[in-house]
């Protein structure tokens, strides 16, 4: 098969009581464009002091170059 193989997709998932949690089976973030087009993953999601969301994460290329990664989530 010609598909690219994915290492790494950040989900997200909800819990009502902190317990039982649901993924949701959308990506929130795939392997996609040149800086994270192998790997993305170790999420971490902050509201700047505009109340604006971001999530920074670990990202890779094909060429094996590794970067922090940040996307604003809308």
């Amino acid at each position: 098969s010609n598909s690219p193989i994915y290492r790494g997709q950040i989900y997200r998932a909800h819990s009502k009581d902190g317990i039982i949690w649901r993924k949701n089976l959308n990506p929130l973030v795939s392997p996609s464009v040149c800086f994270d087009e192998k790997h993305c993953s170790e999420p971490f999601i902050y509201i700047s002091p505009t109340n604006e969301a971001f999530i920074t994460y670990e990202a890779s290329n094909n060429s094996g170059e590794w970067v922090v990664a940040e996307a604003k989530l809308i």
